[in-house]
C-alpha cells in the first residue's frame, strides 16, 4: 500500500508544472532535462526505482514545456521501464508507446531497441512467450542498425540475455545455451558501458543452465562468479542470483541452505522494491517450508504470495488486454504494409507496361486487373487468418475466450471423441474443465483464468472425479491425458 502511495504521488508530479524552472529559457530547460535524465539513469543503476521515477517525471514536465522530443522520449521510456519492474505493466505499456511515438525515437535505433526489449519482458511476465520472443528479435534487429560500436554491443548483449531467458522459460535448452555463448563472446572480448550488470546476469544464467543439467559444481562456480561481480562493483540488485542459487540448493536436497538464500533474496527485494518478483519468491519459500513439514511457516509465505498475486491480478489482466491489442495491431499493420507494398509493386509494373507496350495496353490492363483482384483477395484471406490465429489455444484458455472449446475440439478430435465415448454425459462446463487439465493448467491457474477462488476449483475437481468414477489414488491429470 505504501508503494502504491509513492507511485500515485510520483505520477502526480507528471501532471504538475515545475514552477522552479518555469522562467528558464528553452535552451536552459533542455540542459536541465539532460541533467535530470542522467541523474534518473544513475538511480536506475542503483535500483532506486522511486527516485528513478521522480527525476524522470521532472524531466518529462520540462521536456513538454520546451517541446524537447529527446527529453520526452527518454523520460517516457525511463518511466515505462521502472514501472514494469514495479509490476505496473498496464501503465508501463502506455509510457513505452508514448516513447515509441516520439519523433526522436523514430530516428534512433538504440532507444527503439530498448522499448522492444522492455515490452518483450512485460509480455514474458504476462505469459505471452511467442509475442515476447518476437519483441526481443525486433529489438535485436534495431540493435544491428546502430553505428556506435560500444552502444551497439551493450544493447546486443542485453538482447541475447533476454532471448536466453525466453528460451529457458520455453524449455529450449539448446537455444538458451546458444545465446548464452553469444553473450559471453561479447562480454569477454569487448569493453562496453555498464558491462558488470550484464556479466552478473550472464553468470547467473550459466549457473541456472548447469543447475538444470544437474552439473552442480559448474553451476556453483558461475553463481559464485556472479556474486563476486556484485560485491566488487557494489551492484544493488542481487535477489535474482540468490533465488537461482537457492533453487539449486533445493534441487540438491539441501532445504536449509536453500532457505538461507531465499531469505537473502527476499531481503534484497525489500530494498529494491522489485514487486514483480515477490510472488514467485514467496511461493518458493512456502514450498520449502512445506516440504520440511513446517506448516505454519509455509502458510505465512503462501498467504504473502496470494496477497501479492491479488494486488497484481487486476493490473495484470488489464495489461494482458492491452498487450493483446498491441499484438493484434502490429499484425494488422504488417498485413496492411504487405498489401500496400504489393499494390505499389503491381502499380509500377502497370506503368512500365503502359510505357513499353502501348499497343497491348488494353489487353494487359484487363489481365493485370484480374491478377490484382486475386492478390487483394489473398491479402484479405491472409489478414483474416492472421487475426484468427494470433493467439494459440493456450492464450485462448487464459483469456477465457468463448472460442476456446470449439478450437480445442478441432485441435484434439481424437481426445474429444475418446473422452465423450467413455463419458457421454459430460456437460459443457465439465468438458471445459477436462480440456484445461489436458493442457496442463494447474488448479491455481484454472482459478485465475476463470476468475474463481482456488478452493472452488478443488471442489470442482472432486466432483469431476465422482463424475468420471475414479478414486482419489488415481492421478486425474494422467487419467485425462490417457484419452489422447
Amino acid at each position: 500500500m505504501k508503494n502504491k502511495f509513492y507511485i500515485i504521488a510520483l505520477f502526480f508530479l507528471i501532471t504538475t508544472p515545475i514552477s522552479l524552472y518555469s522562467q528558464k529559457t528553452r535552451s536552459e530547460q533542455k540542459h536541465i532535462v539532460d541533467s535530470l535524465l542522467a541523474t534518473s539513469f544513475q538511480h536506475f543503476l542503483k535500483v532506486d526505482l522511486f527516485k528513478n521515477i521522480e527525476t524522470a517525471s521532472q524531466a518529462l514536465n520540462l521536456s513538454k514545456e520546451s517541446d524537447y522530443s529527446y527529453g520526452k522520449a527518454r523520460s517516457y521510456f525511463y518511466l515505462g521501464r521502472a514501472l514494469s519492474y514495479l509490476g505496473e505493466y498496464n501503465k508501463s505499456l502506455d509510457f513505452l508507446q508514448l516513447s515509441e511515438n516520439e519523433p526522436y525515437t523514430q530516428e534512433n535505433s538504440d532507444l527503439h531497441s530498448e522499448i522492444y526489449r522492455i515490452r518483450g519482458q512485460i509480455f514474458m511476465y504476462l505469459g505471452l512467450p511467442s509475442a515476447s520472443i518476437k519483441e526481443f528479435r525486433r529489438g535485436l534487429n534495431e540493435v544491428m542498425l546502430i553505428t556506435e560500436t560500444k552502444i551497439k554491443l551493450q544493447l546486443e548483449s542485453l538482447a541475447y540475455e533476454n532471448l536466453c531467458i525466453s528460451y529457458k522459460n520455453a524449455g529450449l535448452d539448446d537455444s538458451m545455451f546458444y545465446y548464452l555463448n553469444k553473450n559471453k563472446d561479447i562480454l569477454q572480448n569487448t569493453e562496453i558501458p555498464y558491462a558488470q550488470s550484464n556479466r552478473l546476469n550472464l553468470y547467473t544464467l550459466y549457473g541456472d543452465y548447469y543447475s538444470m543439467k544437474k552439473q552442480y559444481d559448474s553451476a556453483s562456480y558461475y553463481f559464485n562468479q556472479s556474486l563476486k561481480v556484485a560485491r566488487e562493483n557494489n551492484l544493488n540488485y542481487r535477489s535474482w542470483v540468490y533465488r537461482h542459487l537457492a533453487d539449486m540448493q533445493n534441487a540438491k536436497g539441501e532445504p536449509d541452505s536453500a532457505l538461507l538464500y531465499y531469505h537473502m533474496a527476499l531481503e534484497n527485494l525489500e530494498e529494491t522494491k522489485m514487486k514483480n518478483e515477490f510472488q514467485e519468491l514467496y511461493e518458493q519459500i512456502s514450498k520449502v517450508y512445506s516440504e520440511k513439514g513446517l506448516k505454519d511457516s509455509a502458510k505465512v509465505y503462501k498467504d504473502k504470495a496470494v496477497t501479492v498475486e491479488n494486488e497484481l491480478l487486476n493490473a495484470k489482466q488489464d495489461a494482458i488486454e492491452k498487450a493483446l491489442n498491441i499484438i493484434i495491431q502490429e499484425e494488422q499493420q504488417a498485413v496492411k504494409n504487405r498489401s500496400q507494398k504489393l499494390l505499389a509493386m503491381w502499380f509500377l509494373g502497370f506503368i512500365a507496361i503502359i510505357v513499353l507496350a502501348g499497343a497491348i495496353w488494353v489487353k494487359y490492363r484487363r489481365s493485370h486487373q484480374k491478377i490484382l483482384e486475386e492478390k487483394e483477395k489473398e491479402v484479405k484471406v491472409l489478414e483474416s487468418k492472421l487475426n484468427n490465429t494470433i493467439l494459440d489455444l493456450t492464450e485462448l484458455a487464459k483469456s477465457n475466450d468463448s472460442s476456446f472449446i470449439p478450437n480445442f475440439r478441432e485441435r484434439f478430435p481424437e481426445f474429444t471423441k475418446n473422452l465423450l465415448a467413455k463419458h457421454p454425459d459430460l456437460i459443457n462446463s465439465e468438458f471445459w474443465f477436462c480440456a484445461m487439465i489436458f493442457l496442463d493448467f494447474s488448479s491455481k491457474e484454472i482459478a485465475q483464468y476463470s476468475f474463481v477462488e482456488h478452493r472452488s476449483i478443488q471442489i470442482r475437481k472432486s466432483r469431476l472425479r465422482k463424475k468420471l468414477n475414479i478414486d482419489s489414488e488415481t492421478d486425474l491429470y494422467l487419467y485425462i491425458k490417457s484419452f489422447k
